[in-house]
């Protein structure tokens, strides 16, 4: 595997596919841990609503 990855980087970047560097592979991380956090907080509004806020957060959905 490490063989395998080590030859990818090596090869030159325009013969890489699309989406092999390490940009995609971050923002896919930094989308999945912001989904995570958004459904966290549409389960439990007390912990991370103001408490003004909470009863339209419960009627609205």
């Amino acid at each position: 595997m490490w063989k395998d990855l080590r030859r990818e980087f090596k090869r030159p970047r325009e013969r890489r596919p699309f989406g092999s560097s390490w940009l995609p592979g971050r923002l896919s991380v930094l989308a999945g841990i912001a989904g995570l956090v958004l459904v966290a907080m549409r389960q439990y509004p007390e912990t991370f609503t103001m408490p003004e806020f909470r009863p339209s957060m419960r009627d609205r959905f």
